[in-house]
């Protein structure tokens, strides 16, 4: 059951009779009737109590009933509090006019009608009810709109509101104006506001997409998808720069329904999303940076030192040659006979990194000659056509910056063992990885390339050339004549994917590395008779094979498990060539496998350079 709400009346009267009277006649529930004798201490229990309605009799003693009023009418604190003058005397017009124009709401002569002063009464006691509620709503607005503007100050994204004419209505965030670069947002139009800002076809999708948000028909969710705002450019005007301030704003839409479940207007956030994308990029500049620092480091790794030194020297004077060669056809305006001697100068660069094996160099000198080609053809050279040609050859200095300065690093590497680096390991393994990589995508296998177990610092300096030499042969036969492809190993219950698992040891006098794979095994007897074929075996009981028997029909030149060779394996020659390596240094090849199950080889080689 609901609380009563407690009202109280002010009955003030100098007569204890006449109070009496009516404290009888309105004594009922939810009712607190407040007596005073006088004006004074009316005004004096005014300030006290909350009163809804104040009945005052006209002749007192002292401080009348008019002077009170007047008093009341004067002081904010009750000049809002209804009076109904209670008096017996005279019912002339002029004395009921003093009672209004002293702020009297109404005018009773006593004796009064008990009924019609209760039903007056209760109009006055209904009325100051409503009154209460409609000020407790007004303080819980007024509390509401406090937080809510809290809330617009302080949130981070823009946030606002659309009609259906697609304006902003007045409430917004405060941070919208700087994100939008405006102020006094109310009432502007969000179409106007985009054109000028994004292209406008652009524009015309996010009137057609807002007026879909408008229709009661389409279903919210299938709109996410459609939105022309997300993440978009918008460039906008300022006095600071000529090209203007480029913001990338990320705008999302909702519908807000009203009581009737029916679309009443759209509510929109905005996020200054500039800085995050701009550090993304930033961030895959540099990771693009890294890789293509990695990339470079796997080219030049595998050349020598002094190579390398004498190949960058080069580069550089033919780079000096073709700028000067530049520069001065602006004065001898001689373009073909200058294009004729930049592309002998920069044709030699591509010849002498061709001999290194620098693809990455071979690529860029390739395309500086294609430009090269592409003005010749041309009927008229101007000097303007030599502009690519100096970005080009922009490109390339830089290129041999950056190899200047990776050199930097690794050339005081000691000659046998070099210290232990994490990226030097990371080298090796990348490039080995990338080949496993290619290789499978040639074949049109899957392969993963496991080498958590393995450690460059296991191996000598002067030998990592030949272990990578050796691992090359061993991780391309392994995908070629080991790894299934993912339909077989499906029937065969295995993983779609194959794995080549690397590891390396360090013993006290000898080291070396591990490569197993997940595959078919070795077929010996497939091996078995191809050497027989080419008169290059004898039959020997399988039973009694060993591990160096094994090696020696891997290793027969000419024999391979393979039906038909490609640019990967299959002629049969690779691994004769690898063992005759290993061998010349005092090492040795081991094998171990079970039939579609495993294959591994283990190399050992002696820490000193054994001759045999």
């Amino acid at each position: 059951m609901e609380d009563v709400l407690t009202q109280s009346i002010l009955l003030v009267d100098d007569r204890p009779e006449n109070l009496l009277v009516l404290e009888n006649i309105l004594e009922m529930p939810g009712l607190n009737l407040i007596k005073a004798n006088s004006g004074e201490e009316a005004l004096r229990l005014l300030l006290k109590n909350d009163v809804a309605l104040v009945l005052l009799d006209v002749q007192m003693p002292g401080m009348d009933g008019f002077e009170t009023a007047e008093i009341m009418r004067s002081a904010p604190g009750t000049r809002h509090i209804p009076i109904i003058f209670v008096t017996a005397i005279s019912k002339e017009q002029k004395h009921i006019f003093r009672g209004y124009e002293a702020g009297a709401v109404d005018y009773m002569f006593k004796p009064v009608d008990p009924d019609i002063l209760k039903s007056k009464v209760k109009v006055f006691l209904e009325l100051d009810r409503r009154k209460k509620v409609v000020e407790q709503k007004n303080l819980e607005l007024e509390e509401a709109k406090k937080n809510t503007d809290k809330i617009l100050k302080n949130v981070r994204n823009g946030l606002f509101l659309l009609d259906r004419e697609f304006r902003l209505k007045p409430q917004y965030s405060a941070v919208l104006e700087k994100i939008l670069m405006r102020k006094n947002l109310a009432n502007m139009s969000f179409i106007e506001f985009l054109e000028n800002k994004i292209e406008d076809k652009i524009v015309k999708s996010c009137k057609d997409y807002l007026n879909l948000l408008y229709r009661e028909s389409v279903h919210e969710g299938t709109l996410d998808k459609l939105n022309p705002l997300n993440d978009i450019k918008m460039i906008f005007k300022s006095d600071k720069s000529e090209s203007g301030i480029i913001k990338i704003l990320n705008f999302s839409f909702r519908r807000v329904y009203d009581n009737q479940n029916k679309i009443d207007e759209i509510i929109a956030t905005v996020a200054d999303n500039t800085e995050k994308i701009t550090l993304a990029k930033k961030l895959e500049e540099s990771e693009d940076h890294y890789k293509k620092q990695m990339e470079l480091a796997f080219n030049i790794l595998h050349v020598d030192p002094p190579l390398l030194i004498e190949f960058m020297d080069s580069v550089q004077t033919e780079l000096n040659t073709i700028k000067k060669l530049l520069k001065n056809s602006e004065k001898t305006e001689q373009y073909s006979d200058t294009l004729d001697k930049v592309f002998r100068s920069i044709h030699l660069v591509k010849g002498n990194a061709s001999l290194l094996d620098l693809k990455f160099f071979v690529n860029q000198t390739h395309e500086f000659e294609e430009n090269i080609i592409k003005i010749q053809e041309k009927g008229k050279i101007e000097g303007s056509d030599f502009l690519p040609l100096v970005l080009r050859l922009e490109g390339i200095q830089k290129t041999i910056s950056e190899i200047n300065s990776l050199f930097e690093r690794i050339k005081n590497i000691h000659d046998h063992f070099r210290p232990k680096r994490e990226y030097e390991n990371q080298l090796f393994v990348k490039s080995l990885e990338n080949l496993a990589k290619n290789t499978a995508k040639d074949l049109n296998k899957q392969v993963k390339f496991d080498y958590k177990e393995f450690d460059l610092g296991n191996i000598p300096y002067n030998n990592r050339l030949l272990v990578k030499e050796v691992l090359i042969q061993l991780i391309r036969n392994s995908i070629f004549h080991g790894i299934e492809k993912s339909e077989e190993r499906k029937k065969l219950k295995k993983s779609t994917t194959g794995v080549i698992a690397l590891s390396s040891f360090n013993q006290d006098k000898q080291f070396g590395f591990t490569l197993k794979d997940d595959g078919k095994g070795i077929q010996l007897e497939r091996l078995q008779e191809q050497a027989k074929s080419l008169k290059k075996w004898k039959d020997k009981d399988k039973s009694k094979w060993t591990s160096e028997d094994i090696i020696d029909l891997i290793c027969l030149q000419g024999v391979s498990t393979s039906d038909k060779a490609n640019h990967v394996a299959g002629r049969g020659v690779g691994m004769a060539s690898v063992r005759e390596k290993v061998e010349k240094i005092g090492g040795k090849i081991e094998v171990n496998y079970k039939e579609n199950m495993f294959s591994e080889f283990t190399v050992t080689i002696p820490k000193s350079d054994v001759r045999n």
